[in-house]
């Protein structure tokens, strides 16, 4: 069981990225059902309750209907991200401006930033800020890792049961606002590749070999987390439209998608930088989607925000 569950891992290695976001739609509609069928006397072929006739001789709607209330959350938005790739924001960030309100700062100057020494004979080396990283790690692994892996490998590649559950929601229950958690997911992972290119940070397991990591190493390097980015992002915008009323419900969403990063942390595959990192890249990104008045998350927002009314 422990090593399938390593190979679902693998399989959301793209970000661990977006199958975090597919299994959450899983379910979630969009045609993905099929069914088996009789060879000699096949479904097209039945004939009407009365007889008179085939059922294939009927149409249940206009051929010009619309598909809308068929989409699955994942695949609609798509559209969604296509419209945040237009964003000021997005196309500062690909071009290497640092003025973006994307931007964050690379994991140097993340660590160097939290060395308390700073500034003054006594900073400390990047290796030992590093080490210190590293150290934490090991403490994890010694303390927390056994405990924690049941969690750490159903969340490998597939979170949002997880976040999902602490809202108190399902895919069918909710489907606007899991549609509104995946723009979340897809923007983030979009950005988290993009600056994860850029970082070229190696795992913790391939500076320290003896912190073996209790799943495989993703196929991208470790800054910034995108578990992180995109578990936060998920959460926030819950929180978005869920009422004041059900205040506790969005807070338990939030512990929830802290915990899914830490719990790479306690995996031994990213280094607590990278998880800060991914924090910050998460309330960015929201910021940037709630103020840019995109016509798909506005959208989704309003549908998402009536599910949840009294």
């Amino acid at each position: 069981m422990a090593g399938n569950a390593g190979n679902a891992g693998n399989a959301g290695n793209a970000g661990n990225a977006g199958n975090a976001g597919n299994a959450g739609s899983a379910g979630g509609g969009g045609g993905g059902v099929y069914y088996a069928d009789r060879i000699d006397l096949p479904f097209v072929m039945a004939a009407k309750r009365d007889d008179a006739g085939r059922l294939a001789t009927l149409r249940a709607a206009d051929p010009e209907a619309s598909f809308k209330q068929h989409w699955d959350g994942m695949w609609w938005s798509w559209g969604a991200m296509a419209e945040f790739t237009a964003t000021p924001a997005w196309q500062q960030l690909v071009a290497g401006n640092a003025a973006s309100p994307l931007s964050i700062p690379t994991w140097q100057d993340l660590l160097r930033e939290k060395d308390p020494n700073r500034g003054t004979p006594q900073a400390a080396s990047l290796a030992a800020l590093v080490d210190a990283e590293v150290a934490t790690l090991i403490r994890y692994a010694e303390d927390e890792r056994a405990d924690a892996l049941g969690e750490i490998l159903s969340q490998a590649g597939n979170f949002f049961p997880d976040l999902l559950g602490a809202l108190g929601i399902t895919t069918a229950s909710h489907p606007r606002t899991v549609r509104l958690m995946e723009i979340g997911n897809l923007v983030a992972t979009l950005a988290v590749m993009l600056l994860k290119r850029r970082s070229e940070r190696m795992r913790p397991s391939q500076y320290c070999p003896a912190l073996r990591p209790a799943l495989p190493i993703p196929g991208h390097s470790a800054y910034p987390s995108g578990h992180a980015t995109q578990a936060l992002i998920a959460a926030r915008l819950a929180e978005l439209v869920i009422p004041a009323a059900r205040a506790a419900t969005a807070e338990a969403g939030i512990v929830m998608a802290r915990r899914i990063a830490r719990n790479r942390e306690i995996a031994g595959v990213h280094y607590p930088s990278d998880t800060e990192a991914g924090w910050r890249l998460a309330e960015a990104l929201l910021q940037v989607l709630t103020a840019a008045n995109l016509p798909s998350f506005v959208a989704a927002r309003t549908d998402a925000q009536a599910e949840w009314a009294p």
